[in-house]
Order: C-alpha cells, then sequence, then structure tokens
C-alpha cells in the first residue's frame, strides 16, 4: 500500500499475475489489509469510484512528493475532479 493524491484514498499493488484467479486473490488479499487497517482506526472502507460524501476543494491531498507533483501539473482536474491514477509499472 501506498499514498494516493487524496488523503482519503488509499493505493494498493498487486505483483504480476499470471490469472484471473491469481490477480482475484490478490486483490482480495489487499481489501482485506486495507479494511483490517481502517478498522483500527474506527474507519471503513468503500470500493467506489467517485468521493461519496462530496469532496471539499481544495482536496486534501498528501504530502508524497509523487502526490505534490501530480497537484503542480493537474491543479484544475484535481480541484474539478476526484482523481484515482493508475501508474503502469515496469517489470
Amino acid at each position: 500500500m501506498s499514498r494516493e493524491l487524496g488523503r482519503y484514498q488509499v493505493e494498493t499493488r498487486t505483483p504480476p499475475c499470471g490469472s484471473f484467479e491469481e490477480l482475484h486473490g490478490e486483490l482480495r488479499r489487499s481489501r482485506r489489509a486495507v479494511a483490517a487497517a481502517a478498522e483500527t482506526v474506527g474507519a471503513r472502507t468503500a470500493a467506489v469510484g467517485a468521493a461519496p460524501l462530496g469532496t471539499p476543494i481544495p482536496m486534501p491531498v498528501s504530502d508524497d512528493p509523487r502526490c505534490t507533483e501530480q497537484l503542480r501539473d493537474y491543479r484544475g482536474l484535481v480541484d474539478e475532479h476526484v482523481i484515482c491514477a493508475v501508474r503502469p509499472m515496469c517489470t
């Protein structure tokens, strides 16, 4: 797991998978881990494509250097939309 642009978002990664079943298992494992971490602070998770309660503007952004760069380059999009990025990984 790592930080996502929005502070209320969580990014997870899977290793390269050789089958749908393997990918499905990895996704389930990572979602269980995220749910367990959220539970320790009294929160719950939801897999949604948009912020379920609306987004304050400006959106609270993580202080991760990668997120700071995204914010600098795409400020208008960040303010206008809740962005979930997909970052390709090199193997």
